[in-house]
């Protein structure tokens, strides 16, 4: 057996819920499925990072998959701009792939840590690995969490505070086609009583869902909000107290960030000037349609 012992950032993700895929009927296609959505995932997100012309010099990204484990690698750079572009890929792999199987009903929990590590052949060895997966036994709900120690390798300047760490991986290189907010952004917080901080940086990864970049994109949102939807109503009826707990988690994680955009866009939509209205244009006119969309979402998770 052949070791590379190096410093490596690691995600450990643990498929909830997997004893069901395997018990239940056509388990091997819905495996397979399920596989297939996560190396489409990889391979969307490089293209995403790379389309925007922030990849890191390393690409090579090392994947395991065993049992109901996926477990993602990473060679942590010397050059301090490359960490930081090696992290947001690492991030924007695992928003990625937690995305698309939620989408089909297939949620994730995880923990995202630095060390060393070996990763050969899918032979796992290293206290990043241990650190990783103790990380995720802390997240209780559907949720990647990051162990803010990964934030050490950056510059004193960008990491002097959470918000700072934040700006740095969500806003330095957004993309406009992409949300780009791979970690959850704490001050959009509308409503303190929905979700508790106890952790100060988990993956934002249903962030997509109130993408509006262009129609196009808008219109697969609206679409996924639909899908997104149905699959945490289906979970949080559940008799297992313990299964309602995480996706009522997963209701008010989904409420935090609509209630921002709601806010927003009626805040841009209000229309006055020197005591009188002004005329509607056709950008103030989607975003009203957007608050409405919204705002019909937000009142059926309500509902839940």
């Amino acid at each position: 057996m052949n070791f590379d012992f190096k410093e490596q950032y690691v995600a450990f993700l643990d498929i909830l819920g997997f004893k069901n895929i395997v018990n239940g009927e056509g388990f091997q296609d819905r495996l397979k499925h399920t596989f297939n959505c996560v190396e489409k995932s990889i391979a969307d997100a490089k293209s995403i990072i790379d389309d925007h012309g922030i990849y890191p010099r390393v690409r090579d990204i090392a994947v395991s998959i065993f049992s109901d484990s996926i477990v993602l690698s990473i060679a942590v750079p010397h050059d301090e701009i490359e960490k930081l572009k090696t992290m947001r890929l690492l991030f924007a792999i695992v928003e990625k792939i937690q995305f698309s199987l939620a989408l089909e009903n297939i949620w994730l929990r995880g923990g995202i840590a630095r060390g060393i590590l070996s990763h050969i052949e899918g032979n796992i060895v290293g206290p990043a690995f241990v650190k990783a997966y103790e990380i995720e036994s802390q997240a209780i709900y559907p949720r990647v969490l990051i162990d803010p120690t990964i934030f050490e390798d950056l510059p004193e300047q960008r990491r002097n505070s959470p918000e700072r760490i934040i700006n740095e991986i969500n806003y330095k290189f957004m993309n406009p086609n992409y949300s780009g907010k791979f970690l959850f952004d704490w001050r959009i917080f509308q409503s303190k009583k929905l979700l508790v901080k106890d952790h100060l940086y988990f993956i934002d990864y249903l962030n997509p869902l109130v993408n509006r970049h262009n129609e196009q994109v808008a219109l697969e949102a609206l679409k996924n909000r639909d899908l997104i939807l149905v699959n945490v109503k289906e979970n949080i009826t559940d008799i297992n107290p313990t299964i309602c707990q995480k996706y009522s988690w997963v209701c008010d994680y989904i409420k935090s960030f609509i209630e921002y955009e709601v806010s927003v866009l009626q805040r841009s939509t209000r229309r006055k000037s020197n005591g009188f209205d002004c005329e509607e244009s056709e950008r103030d006119f989607k975003k009203r349609i957007d608050s409405s969309s919204f705002e019909k979402f937000l009142e059926e998770l309500n509902k839940i």
